[in-house]
């Protein structure tokens, strides 16, 4: 029970303005990964306004959030995560991509971001 209701309390943890400079919001949901646990869910939001994002500062948002929760992901499952929001923005692509390890997911789209 503990640990849904430190979801809830991250859920409501404002992520700043600085994501919305950078090109990108982000926040946190809950998913069920492949093993059927309900985890934490990066859900990260590119701004249609931006071909370009700082590798640097989409990692280091995502390692934030997650580390909220008491969740420190594995480098590479960050770099996969902020590889797609990079190719969203350079692409415009307007689908989505969903990622899911065995302790968090994550969910990449494109959309206009009000500012």
């Amino acid at each position: 029970m503990k640990h849904f209701t430190l979801i809830a309390l991250a859920i409501a943890i404002p992520t700043g303005a600085s994501a919305h400079a950078s090109g990108f919001e982000i926040t946190l949901a809950r998913a069920q990964n492949m093993q059927g646990a309900i985890v934490p869910e990066v859900v990260l939001t590119v701004d249609t306004g931006r071909t370009r994002l700082d590798r640097g500062q989409l990692q280091n948002s995502v390692s934030s959030q997650l580390s909220r929760v008491g969740v420190t992901p594995h480098t590479v499952e960050v770099q996969s995560v902020a590889t797609a929001a990079i190719q969203f923005a350079a692409d415009q692509d307007t689908g989505l991509q969903s990622f899911c390890y065995e302790r968090w997911c994550a969910r990449v789209s494109l959309a206009k971001i009000s500012h």
